[in-house]
């Protein structure tokens, strides 16, 4: 090049290696980045508050990590100490559905299972009630045996609202399925069967009219379970007939056909 270029290049001062690490030190200052705490420029950490940053950013993680820890702690829900500390009160719908909860089997397996998976009562509390109330309101669970109810229906299907006669016609029904149980040879489930019939309503209505239809056609069943012909005589009918002057060999008025039916009744009846 002449000479006249080469008097265009700027005069340099000291060595090439202090000239690059005045330039690198530049840079730095201009940027802020070495200061702790200072604002994101390219990388590095955000404007954090002053009790956060350690002495080296490893630390400074550290102390977010640790405080991140404790919100997770603070904010998560925790069981109760022992399953037992649950506390649960049915939905409006629900109420009526729960009987003694101490004594339900269902309710204490899944109280156990709630904690075990760690739900806060909140959480077992409401789980429980939206679980039932679906299935309450699907009709897939019954209602409680409501005693009162049964009666009720029970009249409605008979056509008499006396609590009197309607609490005859169960006592009637109980003895009923009792003797027939006896003279079917029925036992444990089978005779069990008979018997829960009148704790409802369809039940003991089936067994007035089975009992009723039986008397029409001159069928009884026997006290005890004793095996009766048709047309024989039941303990009521001996009640009605000890008095009775057409069994009295000494009246004028002796049937010896209805004494000998009579005596028949007893031996079957009272052996």
């Amino acid at each position: 090049m002449s000479d006249g270029a080469n008097n265009l290049q700027p005069e340099q001062t000291g060595s090439d290696t202090e000239n690059q690490a005045g330039g690198a030190t530049g840079a730095t200052g201009a940027s802020g980045a070495g200061e702790p705490g200072g604002a994101e420029q390219g990388g590095g950490l955000p404007d954090l508050p002053q009790h956060f940053l350690g002495e080296t950013d490893q630390d400074t993680i550290s102390n977010l990590y640790k405080a991140y820890q404790g919100l997770r702690e603070t904010g998560a829900p925790k069981p109760p100490e022992k399953a037992e500390a649950y506390e649960f009160s049915p939905a409006e719908p629900l109420q009526g559905f729960f009987g003694d909860l101490d004594q339900d089997p269902l309710f204490l397996q899944a109280r156990e299972a709630a904690h075990k998976h760690g739900l806060s009562n909140d959480q077992f509390q409401g789980f429980v009630n939206d679980t039932f109330a679906k299935l309450i309101d699907e009709g897939q669970i019954d209602p409680p045996y409501n005693p009162a109810a049964e009666l009720d229906s029970l009249g409605q299907m008979l056509g008499t609202t006396s609590p009197k006669d309607l609490e005859k016609v169960v006592l009637e029904n109980e003895v009923f399925a009792q003797n027939l149980a006896g003279q079917l040879g029925l036992q444990g489930p089978a005779a069990s069967f008979l018997s829960d019939l009148t704790d409802l309503a369809g039940g003991n209505a089936f067994l007035h009219s089975l009992k009723s239809l039986m008397s029409e056609r001159g069928l009884t069943v026997a006290e005890g379970g004793k095996t009766a012909s048709p047309g024989a005589l039941s303990i009521e009918d001996l009640k009605k007939l000890d008095r009775d002057d057409r069994i009295n060999p000494r009246s004028k008025d002796y049937d010896p056909q209805l004494r000998k039916q009579y005596d028949e009744a007893y031996r079957r009846l009272y052996g």
